[in-house]
């Protein structure tokens, strides 16, 4: 064997640093098949996500020599590890140490996948082309279900999802996939886009018990719950948050004598939470009589969040639900991105939401002004 390619395999294998949890009984397997005989080695990575550093890095989960044209990756259960990325990327390093991506031919749109979806299947990728490394893939559902969704979205005319949404919105489409893990993320992904929670209930009850007992199938089962009780109380009940002095607020303590109240979503590390303050000072001095104003924060690190409220010094409420737990803020209102808005009434019922990330102050504004327009 070439000592430059000996030399690639010991560096690339020093990069192997991640094991998974034992699961025998929910293994995957993706079997590579090359038309020729390539020398070299395939590795696989994937991304994991650093959450205290808000980014990801990318790690090495395999580096195994092609033997007779043929390479086997054996992985655990992809939800052992909630941070770890369930797609992957496959590349060939030759004998020269020179790499190539393997790529997966989508027969939806004749396009082309640079990565696949580890869902503990036992998938074949069969090597069409050993010079340009481009080939075919079967025998795995979520990613039959992954490329559908791509070429879809890409269409002019979309079948499977909602062209200005990107959502989920054809119930056969779910009924026939009802066994996909990555379906129900994607519905996941795009829960606040549905226009009614009886709808998000539909297609959630379309899919199969042991897909709807996964974590994600979980989740998204208490965020139906959590969106009902909120649709029937309001989020008074939920309102219980802490200053930077450790003082409890209750809801009937935010709203006061106002009006109206206005939740503002935001984290530490969030740069366009940061950038839209100035637009945040505005509203507030535009309405600061009538309207009751709180930041929550959804940062996990308390120290950052001081530090930020320092450095910010905002005029009206920043809350937080330290010392507790920081992610009952998240949980409580279903909140994954920011910067988000909430306008409530007086008695806590949701007269307006933007909890996609986008903080459209515009929107805000024209809410305010037509609830207390009607009012006086």
């Amino acid at each position: 064997m070439n000592p430059k390619y000996i030399f690639l395999l010991v560096i690339i294998a020093s990069l192997y640093s991640f094991s998974f949890s034992q699961n025998k009984n929910n293994r995957g397997v993706v079997n590579i098949v090359f038309q020729d005989a390539p020398k070299g080695c395939v590795v696989v990575q994937t991304n994991k996500y650093i959450p205290e550093k808000h980014t990801s890095k990318r790690i090495t989960l395999d580096s195994t020599e092609i033997v007779n044209g043929k390479y086997s990756y054996r992985y655990e259960n992809r939800e052992s590890d909630v941070a770890l990325s369930e797609f992957a990327k496959f590349f060939v390093y030759n004998e020269n140490g020179k790499k190539k991506d393997i790529i997966i031919k989508n027969p939806y749109d004749n396009g082309y996948c640079g990565t696949i979806i580890l869902d503990n299947s036992i998938s074949t990728i069969s090597i069409i082309n050993s010079q340009k490394l481009y080939g075919t893939m079967s025998g795995s559902l979520d990613n039959d279900v992954y490329m559908k969704l791509i070429a879809d979205r890409n269409s002019d005319n979309p079948k499977y999802v909602s062209k200005q949404s990107g959502k989920i919105n054809n119930y056969e489409f779910v009924r026939f996939n009802n066994k996909s893990n990555y379906l129900l993320k994607e519905i996941y992904q795009y829960r606040n886009d549905y226009s009614t929670i009886d709808s998000l209930k539909t297609i959630y009850e379309l899919f199969d018990s042991t897909i709807k007992d996964s974590k994600t199938g979980r989740k998204l089962s208490q965020f139906i719950k959590t969106q009902y009780n909120i649709g029937k109380a309001g989020i008074s009940n939920l309102f219980a948050f802490y200053d930077v002095n450790n003082k409890k607020y209750d809801f009937n303590g935010f709203i006061s004598d106002k009006k109206l109240g206005v939740l503002i979503f935001w984290a530490s590390w969030c740069g366009p939470c940061r950038r839209e303050l100035p637009e945040i000072r505005k509203l507030v001095h535009s309405y600061n009589e009538e309207v009751a104003f709180v930041s929550l924060s959804i940062d996990l690190n308390k120290n950052e969040w001081l530090k930020a409220v320092k450095q910010d010094s905002v005029e009206w409420l920043s809350l937080a639900r330290f010392p507790i737990t920081p992610k009952s803020v998240s949980n409580s209102f279903n909140i994954n991105t920011v910067p988000s808005i909430i306008v409530v009434d007086k008695q806590g019922k949701i007269l307006y939401k933007d909890i996609n990330g986008y903080g459209v102050i515009d929107d805000v504004y024209a809410v305010i002004n037509k609830y207390l327009a009607i009012k006086k």
